[in-house]
C-alpha cells in the first residue's frame, strides 16, 4: 500500500517523454506535501514544499504551452486559459499557507490531485492526435 496521494501509471502519458517527466515531477512533489502532512510535519515543511510546487508547475505549463504552439495544436488559448486559472489558485493557497492558515491542507490535497489528474488525463489528452509521429 503506497503512502502517496495518488500514483503516475501508464494511463497519464501523453506520448512526450518531455511532458511525461515533468507530470511524474509534479505528482511527486504533490505526494511529498503528502506525506508531509500525513506525518504531521505539514506546517514547517508545506511553504517550501508549495514553492516549489509554484516554480516548477509554471516552469512546466510554460514549457507545455511552447510545445502545443510547436505543435499547432489548435486549442491552445483554451489550454491556456486553464493553465492561468491553476496559476492564480496556486498562488491563492501559498498566501493561505504563508498567512498562516493551517486548515487548507486537505483542499490543497483535493485541488491538486483532481486538477492535475482531469488536466492531464483530459486536455493534455487532446493534444496527443496532434503530435508529429
Amino acid at each position: 500500500m503506497s503512502n502517496n496521494l495518488f500514483n503516475w501509471d501508464e494511463n497519464f502519458s501523453v506520448g512526450n517523454d518531455e511532458m511525461d517527466f515533468q507530470h511524474k515531477k509534479l505528482i511527486d512533489i504533490i505526494n511529498e506535501l503528502f506525506i508531509h502532512f500525513n506525518k504531521g510535519n505539514a506546517q514547517e515543511k508545506s511553504l517550501s514544499i508549495l514553492d516549489r510546487m509554484v516554480n516548477y508547475s509554471f516552469l512546466h505549463l510554460d514549457k507545455e504551452e511552447e510545445y502545443l504552439k510547436k505543435i499547432d495544436f489548435p486549442y491552445i488559448d483554451e489550454h491556456k486559459t486553464m493553465h492561468n486559472s491553476y496559476k492564480q489558485e496556486i498562488i491563492l493557497f501559498r498566501n493561505k499557507i504563508r498567512s498562516g492558515n493551517k486548515d487548507v491542507h486537505y483542499e490543497i490535497f483535493n485541488y491538486l490531485k483532481e486538477w492535475w489528474t482531469n488536466h492531464i488525463l483530459e486536455e493534455d489528452m487532446k493534444y496527443f492526435d496532434y503530435m508529429s509521429i
